[in-house]
Parts: C-alpha cells; structure tokens; sequence
C-alpha cells in the first residue's frame, strides 16, 4: 500500500485538487519550492550543462516528454549517465497522444527515490506501461487527469511491477485488466483524493465489475482492497449477498481463511 513517503509526495504535488495539481516552479533551469530544489528540462540542450552538482540537489523533476523518453529512458544509447537519486516527483510534459512508460529498470536506477509521477498535456493521453519483475521493491504513482486510456507496451510481457495509477477522471473499462488492480490502490486507501463525480465513477463500475474484479484482486494478493471498500465499519459500496458468497468461495480456495469467514458474514445481509 501507499506508504509514508509516497504520501508525503502526493502532499508536494497538491493532490486530489482539480487544478494546480503539477509541480510550480522556475520555468528555465532550476528553482526552488517550499525550499526544495527544481530541475527543468525542457530540451535536449539543458541536458549539456547537467553536472553532479544539479543532479545531486534536484528533488523535483520536471521534464518534457521527448527528453524524457529519448534521453533519460534512452540514456546508455545516448552515451549518459543521469541519476538523480534524491528526486521525489516528476512533473512530465505530455506532447504526444500516447506516453509511455517503458524500460522501467533504467527509469528506477536515473530516479531511484520517484514516488509520484504526474503528467500533464493540452489533450487527453494513452499511458503505455511495461510491467518488469526485475525492480522488486520499486514503487511509484502516476497521477493525471490528462490519461483517458491506459494499454500494456509489450502484450506479450512476462506479469511483473508497474506503477500504483491516481487517474480520478478516467473510466475503469479504460485501462485494461493487467493494471486495474493498481488503478484501484489509491481509491482503496485515499478516497478523499476523488471528487464526487469521481467516486460515483468508480462505483458504478465496481457494482457492474465487481465479481470478478475482487477476485482479480484477491489472486493478486490485494485482498485488503476488498477491507478497504466493503468490510470495512462504514463500507463505501454494497454488492449482493450472493457476490459476497462467490468472493468467499474464492478466498477459501486462495487460502485466503479469514478474509473468507468475513465475507461470509456479511453474506449473512440482504447486502454486504
């Protein structure tokens, strides 16, 4: 789940606002906020003056997407070694309809401290992401109201970590089945982050969903989803006592006991 420090970045970028929600900061270069240091890369050139100095105080990160995805992404092509290792957030510049998030080990060794990433463009986006089992234990955030849709890189890549997505208004049939668990995270533990719109969204699809959706949950060994949203002393969505029943089925047969028993009990209601 959301961690201490992942918060504490989403409380740097403003979260859960409806606007204002990217990093403010120099337009040029460097600058500061709160008293914390600004990198801007907007093109290739400002790459040529980046030396360890500017990478070793750089705590914000904002940065186009053609820099972004050509040279920090690219870099061992390009004959450069950026790391800018006490960089918390990234503020990406969409250009193009579809942004990807590819390669992510180099992303993880140039920003092995990024909790939140929040992409921003003039029109909706397609995020593309690759999931990879070699970053064990690296975790981030995409936030954006700007993503509309969101695709796997490679269809045909192994299971593997992707990033925890913040996407408020985007529709859940949207993103497709490998990253719907990690669209649901942050709903599950900061519902305060979505707007009423944005809760009645998410609702809606879980009612349509849900069967099914849970039980992804649960074989991806999230069953504190289903705490978070259903079990909990003030549940935030009700579904049948039959669908509760079939979720309990399936925790007993993932070996998941007592999150089985407690479904049970709320089967136990004309609804859970």
């Amino acid at each position: 789940m959301i961690g201490k420090e992942m918060e504490e970045a989403c409380r740097e970028m403003d979260i859960g606002r409806r606007k204002g929600t990217g990093v403010p900061g120099s337009e040029d270069g460097q600058g500061e906020r709160n008293g914390r240091n600004v990198l801007v890369l907007r093109e290739e050139r400002q790459l040529e003056g980046l030396g360890p100095e500017a990478m070793e105080k750089a705590e914000h990160l904002i940065v186009t997407q053609s820099v972004f995805e050509n040279h920090l992404l690219y870099q061992r092509r390009a004959g450069m070694s950026i790391r800018l290792k006490h960089v918390t957030t990234m503020k990406l510049l969409a250009e193009k309809e579809k942004v990807s998030l590819f390669f992510l080990p180099v992303l993880a060794e140039t920003l092995p401290g990024l909790k939140l990433m929040c992409v921003e463009g003039k029109a909706p986006c397609t995020l593309s992401v690759d999931r990879d089992d070699r970053i064990g234990g690296y975790s981030f955030m995409v936030f954006s109201r700007n993503v509309h849709r969101v695709t796997r890189f490679y269809t045909d890549a192994p299971e593997g970590v992707s990033p925890l997505l913040c996407l408020p208004d985007i529709d859940p049939n949207c993103v497709c089945r490998t990253y719907r668990v990690h669209l649901m995270i942050p709903y599950g533990s900061h519902p305060e982050w979505y707007g009423l719109e944005d809760r009645i969204r998410y609702n809606r699809w879980l009612r349509r969903c849900g069967r099914m959706f849970f039980l992804q949950a649960m074989e991806e060994k999230h069953g504190e989803l289903l705490e978070e949203i259903l079990l909990g002393e003030k549940p935030r969505l009700r579904l049948t006592s039959g669908t509760c029943r079939f979720l309990a089925e399936h925790a007993r047969g993932l070996g998941q006991e007592e999150l089985a028993l407690r479904l049970e009990k709320k089967a136990e209601k004309t609804f859970c």
